[in-house]
C-alpha cells in the first residue's frame, strides 16, 4: 500500500502546503508571524484528511513547532493529540528549541540541530506509539 501524506501550515489560518495524494514540489520557508498558532484546528484537519485515528495501518503525525501556544489552542490540541496517540499512531515534533512553556505531552520529540537524524527520531516515534 502507498504512503498517504499531506502537509498544512497553521498561524491564525490552518492552510494546505500538499494535499493527500500529493507531495510538495520544493520544500519551502514559512515565517511565522501570526502570533496565534490554531494547532488544535491543524491535527483535526489532518485526522480527518488521513485517518490519523484510525488504526489500520502506521501512522506518523510530524508537527515542526517551537510550541508556544496559547491556552485553548493548546489544551484541544493535546486533546486531539490523545487521541490519534490512543489509536497507534506515533507522533514526532520538531523543534527549533526545546524551552517552551506549553509543549504538547506524549510526542517523541527532536531538536531541529541535526538535520541527519530526523529520519531516526521519526524510527523512535513509531517505535513509541
Amino acid at each position: 500500500m502507498p504512503a498517504e501524506t499531506a502537509t498544512l501550515t497553521f498561524g491564525r489560518q490552518v492552510l494546505p502546503g500538499a494535499y493527500p495524494g500529493s507531495a510538495p514540489q520544493k520544500v519551502t520557508d514559512f515565517a511565522a508571524t501570526a502570533l496565534y498558532e490554531a494547532i488544535d484546528t491543524a491535527i483535526d484537519a489532518l485526522d480527518g484528511a488521513l485517518g490519523l485515528s484510525r488504526p489500520e495501518n502506521t501512522r506518523l503525525l510530524v508537527i515542526i513547532s517551537d510550541g508556544c501556544f496559547c491556552d485553548e489552542p493548546c489544551a484541544a490540541a493535546q486533546k486531539l493529540l490523545d487521541r490519534v496517540r490512543a489509536s497507534g499512531c506515533a507522533v514526532l515534533w520538531l523543534a527549533p528549541e526545546v524551552t517552551w512553556s506549553k509543549r504538547l505531552t506524549g510526542a517523541t520529540v527532536h531538536e531541529l540541530t541535526n538535520p541527519a537524524a530526523i529520519a531516526r527520531a521519526a524510527v523512535a516515534a513509531v517505535h513509541a506509539a
